[in-house]
């Protein structure tokens, strides 16, 4: 199904979502009046949190106490948030897998308590604050 993007606007004391592109004008077009429909609702990822993510993984990956690549971090950051899939392999054991936070799997309002977790654990694996962590990635990123 193809995505269309909407805003937010009040109209009459109202909030409405507006059709904000030509293919959701169009489709909005061949809806009849009063048909209901579904609708998934996403805020898009925000691209400067993103960024400070791995800002933030830099600086961990440059202070982190053995060698680790912002890969390995990134993929044990998703597994002690709980952003992975179990797996049972053939010996019983169970293996974490790390999920995608590419910005199609992962919206706004799914990154932001992604970032604070990871932020958290890696301030607690460092020993140090995380607001003066945060605050290092803000003037990195």
């Amino acid at each position: 199904m193809a995505k269309h993007t909407w805003i937010k606007q009040i109209i009459h004391g109202i909030p409405v979502l507006v059709p904000n592109c030509v293919d959701a004008v169009e489709w909005l077009k061949k809806t009849k009046l009063d048909q209901g429909v579904l609708i998934d609702p996403r805020r898009p990822r925000n691209i400067q949190h993103h960024r400070k993510l791995f800002a933030l993984l830099n600086l961990a990956v440059d202070n982190w106490p053995v060698d680790i690549t912002d890969t390995a971090l990134l993929g044990l950051i998703k597994i002690k948030t709980g952003h992975a899939d179990p797996v049972q392999a053939a010996d019983g054991n169970i293996h974490w897998i790390p999920r995608s936070i590419n910005f199609e799997s992962m919206d706004q309002d799914e990154f932001a308590p992604f970032y604070e977790k990871a932020i958290q654990l890696i301030a607690l694996a460092l020993g140090v604050d995380a607001e003066t962590l945060d605050n290092e990635a803000s003037e990195n990123n």
